[in-house]
């Protein structure tokens, strides 16, 4: 099917229990791919930038937190408050300061944040997820923020041809998901609509496959 419209389509990982073997694996093959793609390098450096223009706090709250380990890297910056938002339970591994919100997003009404310092929020590798529909319905809930980070799949022929060619690296599930993350993914400005009300403070396609966004 041609990349130059959204194609969505259920992800494996999504129906498995976090406790699957494949769903352990899966995650160690996100990891890695955050790893090669530099997403969480480049999100960490975006929120210190924030934080280094914050006389208060910062609130990061996390869409899709996954198993954590990103916001476990977060933990020992001083003047964050953290979050995460998953569909999954909180993680044993994560640290109890580290709140959790077991729920899916589309089903909160406000911002979850508990006091009126700023907040950004991140979506790495989560808004391909959804539809355009549910999209305009979530951006108006994070538009709330202060900041808004997001990274995800650059919907390009090379970022799939790469996903092909990393299969014999990837467990099964990871295989199928990745071609379907990238063909759900977005490219040029698409993700600009969805939040109307902030302002475009930068948005580049990465050679590893990336489209990164900040918005404020």
């Amino acid at each position: 099917m041609p990349l130059n419209q959204r194609d969505l389509k259920s992800e494996l990982l999504d129906e498995l229990d976090p406790e699957d073997p494949n769903a352990k694996r899966s995650r160690r093959d996100l990891r890695r791919i955050n790893l090669f793609m530099g997403n969480m390098r480049w999100i960490r450096e975006e929120i210190l930038k924030v934080l280094t223009q914050t006389n208060t706090k910062l609130n990061v709250i996390e869409i899709g937190s996954g198993d954590g380990q990103f916001l476990e890297s977060l933990k020992h910056v001083k003047g964050l408050n953290l979050k995460g938002v998953d569909l999954q339970p909180k993680p044993k591994s994560i640290s109890s300061e580290i709140e959790w919100i077991h729920d899916d997003i589309l089903n909160i009404s406000d911002l979850p944040q508990n006091n009126s310092d700023p907040t950004a929020v991140i979506c790495n590798l989560i808004l391909h997820h959804f539809t355009d529909g549910q999209l305009f319905k979530l951006g108006k809930l994070i538009s709330k923020a202060n900041h808004i980070i997001i990274n995800e799949p650059s919907r390009r022929l090379v970022p799939l041809l790469m996903g092909y060619l990393a299969f014999p690296l990837l467990g099964k599930v990871t295989r199928h998901d990745m071609i379907i993350s990238i063909r759900a993914g977005f490219r040029d400005r698409e993700l600009l609509k969805f939040f109307p009300s902030k302002h475009c403070l930068m948005i580049k396609e990465t050679l590893r496959g990336g489209i990164r966004c900040h918005l404020s």
